[in-house]
């Protein structure tokens, strides 16, 4: 009898309890009379476990480049329904990291039910809308232009209701602006209001309720006083939070709209023929316009004998 020993790391395996199995001449290259016994399995199981990140606790460690870290978090009943934040702190100016969570299984690259919000920084976050009861998995990897490793620190906390951040910080009092306001535990049927002086102040005339954790609110700021403004959101059953110095009204800006067509119309034949176009458009200004009024030209097009080309304009149809 054979005797070998195998020391390697144990990866992207959750927790739980797990058979070994072991295989010989897994490329079929012995000649055998019998087969049946290349393949066994341990009689004991062997426990694995993932690291924990607590709930409202730092975790300080290490990141190597190019390396997956995983940790588990767990979520008991009495936090079912909460609001939760992952940041992700690394190396600010240096760093790329990357932050993925899966519940009940762990995440991959491809793989998992939410992910980091920035393309390329040391800093990341994750806000979960509504936990569940279960485990959380937590895939962590990153590398920094500085060296081979860098210090990072992990915290998981629940979220009060609140507002977090505003985008766009600023407008002008020419027209009206959409931002987006991200937070936690919004709900359906909230106003939000610029909060000005005496009678300056500034409701939302439309908002788009997306989840728990965001909404989009257009404000009308035609006539109001430039300076910095508070933002508050109010539930229908009387909660209120705000955010001080939350967004800046400056004097003018007029709407303001660029288009750029992406892929021009290609038509096919007959008077009664389709074509599919896309166009990109945005308003880089700082007002928005409340209607975006979208005019085609179609045209004719001949050839001549000679194999000029002749444009003559036909008709001139608006679109909105």
């Amino acid at each position: 009898m054979l005797e070998h020993e195998l020391t390697a790391p144990l990866t992207k395996v959750a927790a739980g309890d797990f058979y070994i199995l072991v295989r010989t001449d897994i490329l079929n290259n012995i000649l055998e009379s019998d087969e049946s016994n290349n393949l066994a399995a341990s009689e004991n199981r062997i426990h694995a476990n993932v690291k924990i990140l607590p709930i409202g606790e730092t975790v300080q460690t290490t990141l190597p480049n190019s390396t997956d870290l995983y940790y588990r978090i767990e979520v008991p009943s009495t936090l079912q329904g909460e609001t939760m934040l992952l940041t992700l702190s690394g190396d600010t100016l240096n760093g790329a990291n990357e932050m993925y969570l899966r519940f009940g299984d762990l995440p991959s690259l491809v793989l998992f039910d939410f992910a980091h919000g920035e393309a390329v920084s040391g800093r990341q976050e994750i806000i979960v809308p509504e936990l569940a009861t279960g485990t959380y998995y937590l895939l962590v990897r990153g590398n920094t232009r500085n060296g081979s490793q860098q210090n990072i620190r992990l915290l998981a906390e629940i979220l009060v209701f609140q507002i977090r951040k505003v985008q766009a910080a600023k407008g002008g009092n020419g027209g009206q602006i959409t931002l987006r306001i991200d937070g936690s535990k919004f709900e359906p049927g909230m106003t939000f209001r610029l909060e000005g002086s005496n009678s300056n102040s500034i409701t939302a005339n439309a908002v788009w309720y997306v989840d728990r954790t965001r909404v989009f609110a257009t404000f009308d700021l035609r006539g109001h006083t430039p300076g910095l403004y508070p933002l508050s959101a109010r539930k229908t059953g009387g909660a209120m939070t705000t955010l001080n110095n939350a967004f800046q009204i400056e004097s003018g800006g007029s709407p303001l709209l660029l288009t750029n067509p992406l892929r021009r119309p290609i038509p096919g034949r007959g008077k009664s023929s389709r074509f599919r176009s896309t166009f990109q458009w945005g308003q880089p200004g700082s007002s928005e316009s409340k209607r975006h009024p979208l005019q085609f030209r179609r045209s004719a097009h001949r050839v001549d004998h000679s194999g000029i080309g002749r444009t003559k304009d036909r008709t001139r149809a608006p679109f909105c």
